[in-house]
């Protein structure tokens, strides 16, 4: 029976450059945000290393209000393990990032909803 391995891989955060090491079935939740000049902003990822799939999944979303109304998106991502280091860096000499590709995606604007959009 071959052995799960971890998951190590780079991934660009509000707070920099980051590498991160998931193993077989963790997770790892992680936010961001606050008051804005106009409301507010919040942002949350969350990474789920699915060893079975051989797959990182990254979602990520976000929950904020303006002067506009409230607005609620949502973008999740896949990536294979052996599509961990698929994409090299343009401004860190030696970094590569996984090659996320999107799954699902939306939002949910309450004005435009009530506006018939």
């Amino acid at each position: 029976m071959k052995k799960d391995i971890n998951a190590r891989f780079w991934l660009v955060t509000g707070k920099g450059l980051v590498k991160l090491t998931l193993a077989p079935g963790q997770q790892l939740r992680f936010s961001a945000g606050g008051p804005t000049d106009e409301g507010y902003s919040y942002t949350g990822t969350e990474l789920t290393y699915d060893a079975e799939r051989g797959q990182l999944r990254m979602e990520i979303t976000t929950d904020a209000r303006d002067c506009d109304g409230p607005l609620q998106t949502w973008d999740d991502y896949q990536v294979d393990l052996r599509d961990l280091k698929s994409i090299p860096s343009i401004d860190e000499p030696g970094i590569q990032y996984p090659a996320w590709e999107r799954w699902t995606s939306g939002q949910f604007d309450l004005n435009a909803a009530r506006a018939g959009y």
